[in-house]
């Protein structure tokens, strides 16, 4: 008899340790990858304006792609006029020509795609600041300063980040925008409902579409991506602008398949969560057991 009730008490334990084991656990659900914005031939702007461009402080400095405008520019090299204060390295100007209207044609088409997707989530009172954030798209209302600190962007090589601000985009001196995980300047889009504003030594990152202007005001910030002033002018101070251009996709080996035990592999935490409990179980079984053994002895 007694030892057909130790038979049961050990099935009983088997059970209930698989019952556990098995449970698949919880995770926060992360956000789809969209697809990237197609740039067309804005991908060859480091900066594209509407009417005016020019740069009243130097040195500005454009990397790796050309200078656009279909009205004025002034403070680079010829055809700008006035004072030079900026210079153009790997990129040429164009001025109120074919490249620089059709640039400004696939700006437009760029932020129709971009403002066309459904927004995974809003952005509290249109502040980033201390964020940390993964691929996705992201509505940011009117904020009188939407980052005055750091916001980071997690996620990898392919990781997609469209951000569209419904009224300005305004930056306090110092904020940064920071990529970690291998995100790329390419796959960040931002599209702004008016002015983009850019304060001191503001370090940004991203394509920025801006429905007027883009200003940057008492100089020292750089962009890491490209500035497009779809309907008035751009400012720069004492900028550094570098066109993003995203790395040649590396091949990655898959990871082996596992059953579906309910243990992620890659994440400690929910193994050790997975191995803890049904062992706890167990051991609180057994304890149980000896106790009432040895009433019954």
């Amino acid at each position: 008899m007694k030892k057909l009730r130790k038979i049961k008490f050990i099935a009983l334990l088997l059970i209930t340790v698989m019952q556990f084991a098995f449970v698949p656990v919880q995770k926060a659900q992360a956000y789809s990858n969209p697809a990237t914005v197609p740039l067309l031939s804005v991908s060859n702007f480091t900066a594209l304006a509407a009417s005016t461009i020019t740069s009243p402080t130097g040195p500005t400095v454009l990397n790796n792609g050309d200078l656009g405008s279909n009205g004025v520019c002034t403070n680079f090299i010829a055809p700008c006029t006035g004072p030079i204060n900026g210079t153009i390295v790997g990129g040429t100007i164009q001025l109120a020509n074919t490249a620089a209207t059709t640039g400004q044609t696939d700006a437009t088409a760029a932020v129709t795609n971009a403002n066309g997707r459904v927004a995974d989530t809003t952005i509290a009172s249109g502040l980033l600041n201390g964020l940390t954030l993964t691929q996705g798209v992201y509505d940011v209302p009117f904020a009188v300063t939407n980052l005055t600190g750091d916001l980071t962007l997690s996620g990898d090589a392919n990781s997609v980040f469209i951000f569209r601000a419904a009224s300005s985009l305004i930056t306090a001196s110092t904020s940064r925008v920071l990529l970690t995980g291998g995100v790329q300047a390419c796959h960040v889009f931002w599209t702004v409902g008016s002015q983009a504003t850019f304060d001191g030594t503001t370090q940004f990152v991203g394509t920025v579409f801006a429905q007027s202007s883009i200003v940057f005001t008492a100089g020292g910030a750089t962009l890491a991506g490209r500035a497009i002033a779809q309907t008035a002018a751009i400012t720069f101070r004492n900028t550094t602008v570098n066109n993003s251009t995203c790395a040649a996709a590396s091949t990655t080996t898959a990871a082996p398949t596992f059953p579906n035990t309910g243990i992620a592999p890659d994440k400690k935490s929910d193994t050790l969560w997975n191995f803890i409990l049904p062992t706890g179980i167990v051991v609180v079984l057994y304890v149980i057991y000896i106790v009432r053994k040895k009433r019954a002895m």
